[in-house]
């Protein structure tokens, strides 16, 4: 008959591998989404829906560079645009280009994180 190890109980979650956490906050976690809870984003007509227009759009977009890449006017103008970047864009060309094309990314990653906080964006109820 086997014997249980009192410092590592079975675990109630058997996808946790491993002693359980020595850290109290770690190892009193428990998940804010219990898992019962329905998640309605997760259900098939929604994903059905969010690849049907990725695939949509995807498409449209393929369709759109290839028609200005075929059709002689629009080649040239967009030949002409793609000099003037490469001369003239510091985000295209040049020394420093991949790091002024982050600035966007840290932007965003500010953003969310302000909003994460409840820094930015918050809604105030009337009360």
């Amino acid at each position: 008959m086997s014997t249980i190890d009192s410092a590592n109980p079975p675990q109630e979650y058997p996808d946790i591998v491993g002693a359980r956490p020595t850290n109290p906050l770690a190892a009193n976690f428990k998940s804010f989404i219990p898992a019962s809870a329905h998640l309605p984003e997760l259900t098939w007509p929604h994903l059905i829906t969010g690849t049907n227009l990725g695939i949509i759009f995807g498409v449209i977009t393929g369709i759109l560079i290839a028609a200005k890449e075929m059709v002689g006017p629009l080649a040239a103008i967009g030949h002409r645009i793609e000099e003037w970047q490469t001369a003239h864009n510091p985000f295209l060309s040049g020394p420093y280009a991949d790091l002024l094309a982050l600035i966007p990314f840290f932007i965003i990653c500010l953003l969310l994180y302000l909003v994460g906080r409840d820094l930015l964006l918050v809604s105030h109820s009337k009360s």
